[in-house]
């Protein structure tokens, strides 16, 4: 798989791992799990995992995946965060979100990209629960 599909894929997962309680971001360890299905793509794509320490001010886990070229929006709502990524080159698009209820959350991303003049559509399912505090 392209080295940059992957770096969207795990850009995603990483933005999984926001958390928020009743409209206020719960500090602290969060496990987060990813299901991914392509367009075309011959065989299932093996859930990712992962985990992410929220603290204050450090809400976002590093964006070092994307590429120069993309714009970056977050939106909070009470306890949904929802964003959008477009980039030019390769031209790429993505929205998502994710709700939070207590120590779980849910949420799905769609990201459409352009690779070889073809139409690429990825839907990521993403779960999460909450661990704790921070080591």
């Amino acid at each position: 798989m392209d080295k940059y599909i992957v770096s969207v894929f795990l850009f995603f997962i990483g933005m999984s791992s926001i958390s928020v309680t009743n409209a206020e971001i719960r500090h602290g360890l969060w496990r987060f799990e990813t299901s991914i299905e392509m367009t075309g793509m011959p065989m299932k794509i093996p859930p990712q995992s992962g985990t992410f320490c929220v603290k204050k001010g450090n809400y976002m886990p590093d964006r070092k995946g994307m590429k120069k070229g993309c714009k970056y929006k977050q939106e909070k709502d009470g306890n949904s965060i929802s964003w959008h990524i477009s980039c030019t080159n390769p031209k790429m698009e993505a929205k998502g979100n994710v709700k939070y209820s207590g120590r779980r959350m849910q949420g799905s991303s769609v990201t459409t990209m352009y690779r070889r003049g073809k139409k690429i559509l990825t839907t990521t399912k993403i779960n999460g629960q909450y661990l704790g505090s921070c080591k």
